[in-house]
């Protein structure tokens, strides 16, 4: 579901980078579940977000790390790194991206400690209303600063 560099600028808008296009938000959705995916992205689209994803964690926090995402949709349970690996790999890193933690299988020691993480916008269980969580993943990168860049990136 990635999109293509072009469309991650809607002409004529203000203040984008040169100087008649806006960036459109990027949300990373990180879950090994091509169902899950497609329907998050769908309605994801459909507030105007861009929306590219990856199968497991390694690759969540290797992009997370080059920059460019506004907002995190995480799953916890993903190969190579679970979603509590990520949140807190990325604590210790510094990434502040806003994260949305999603699962089926959500104790109340893991809400805990999620709760506890600053950068954590939202702890949801599957299922979820769709049209809720899509509308508060706009809401979240409308309020949000720009997306840091990965560590070295100038």
């Amino acid at each position: 579901m990635a999109d293509s560099p072009e469309s991650d600028a809607v002409r004529g808008a203000p203040g984008g980078p040169s100087g008649g296009e806006r960036r459109v938000p990027t949300v990373l959705i990180a879950d090994n579940d091509v169902h899950v995916v497609a329907i998050l992205g769908a309605f994801l689209n459909d507030q105007g977000l861009s929306v590219r994803s990856v199968e497991d964690g390694e690759a969540a926090l290797e992009m997370l790390r080059e920059g460019g995402v506004d907002l995190l949709v995480c799953d916890l349970c993903m190969p190579r790194l679970t979603g509590e690996e990520v949140v807190r790999t990325m604590r210790a890193e510094g990434l502040t991206i806003p994260t949305f933690v999603i699962s089926g299988f959500l104790n109340e020691a893991q809400r805990a400690e999620f709760e506890d993480v600053p950068f954590v916008r939202a702890i949801l269980r599957k299922p979820f209303d769709l049209r809720g969580f899509a509308q508060q993943a706009a809401e979240c990168v409308a309020s949000s600063e720009p997306p840091q860049k990965g560590p070295g990136s100038a």
